[in-house]
C-alpha cells in the first residue's frame, strides 16, 4: 500500500469516528479508539469506541495494543476561542465578538507510525491534521510499539524540575523557612553525592548539577 493510500484510509477512519461522536452529541468523555481488520471503514475495517474515565494518559501509560489492532487513537473535547493581545500570566482577553465553543480532537495512529487527525469546532468548522507532539501522542506511539521522538531538552531540565518539586513538597509539609543550604541539599545531584559520603557544599550546586546532566543523559 502506498503512503498516499494509507493516509487516505486513515483520513476516512477519522471522519467515521468524528461522525460517530457527532451523532452522540457534544460534551461526552474522552474515548479510546481502535481499528481492526484493516484501516479503511469503507472496506470493512472494524471501528470501536471506548469511553474513558479521567485523563487519557492514565489509561495509555503502560498499555500495549493487542496485535490485532491495526490503529489506535483518541477522541477528546475541550474549549477553544480566539484571543487578542499578549496573554498576561494565565489570562488573556477574548477577541471582540468571539465566544468560547467546544472543539473535538481526533487522532489516529497505525502500526507504521502513520497518523491522521481532525479538529472539529462546534460551529461546524473542521481542520484535518494530526496533533504534533506531547504526552498523549507519545503514549499512543508506545502503545503501538513505536519509538517516541528524542527529548528536546537535556536531562539538566529534568533534574532541575525534580529539585523544584522537592522544595515545594517540603514547604507544604511545614511552615519553617528553608535555608539556601537546605534547599540545595534537595537537588538530585547533591543527594547522590551525599549518599556517597562526599557532601559537596552549596556553592558547588551549578558545577555538580552540570556534572550529573553529563553523566546521566538520555542515552
Amino acid at each position: 500500500m502506498s503512503d498516499t493510500d494509507q493516509h487516505a484510509q486513515l483520513d476516512r477512519a477519522v471522519q467515521a469516528f468524528d461522525l460517530i461522536h457527532t451523532e452522540r452529541g457534544w460534551g461526552g468523555p474522552s474515548a479510546l479508539l481502535r481499528i481492526r481488520g484493516g484501516l479503511d471503514p469503507e472496506a470493512g475495517a472494524e471501528l470501536a469506541v471506548r469511553p474513558l474515565d479521567g485523563h487519557p494518559a492514565r489509561t495509555l501509560l503502560g498499555f500495549s495494543a493487542p496485535i490485532g489492532w491495526t490503529a489506535i487513537g483518541l477522541s477528546t473535547e475541550g474549549w477553544a476561542g480566539h484571543y487578542e493581545g499578549k496573554p498576561t500570566g494565565y489570562t488573556a482577553k477574548a477577541a471582540a465578538g468571539d465566544a468560547r465553543q467546544r472543539v473535538r480532537v481526533i487522532h489516529l495512529l497505525d502500526r507504521d507510525g502513520t497518523s491522521a487527525g481532525r479538529l472539529h469546532w462546534q460551529d461546524g468548522r473542521v481542520l484535518d491534521e494530526p496533533p504534533g507532539e506531547g504526552l498523549v501522542v507519545d503514549c499512543l506511539r508506545r502503545a503501538m510499539g513505536l519509538r517516541t521522538p528524542p527529548p528536546t531538552d537535556a536531562t539538566d531540565l529534568l533534574f532541575a524540575t525534580l529539585w523544584l518539586e522537592a522544595i515545594v513538597a517540603v514547604g507544604r509539609r511545614g511552615s519553617r523557612t528553608m535555608t539556601w543550604h537546605q534547599a540545595v541539599g534537595l537537588h538530585p545531584a547533591m543527594q547522590l553525592l551525599e549518599g556517597d559520603g562526599q557532601g559537596p557544599g552549596s556553592n558547588n550546586l551549578v558545577m555538580t548539577a552540570r556534572a550529573l546532566g553529563r553523566a546521566c543523559d538520555w542515552t
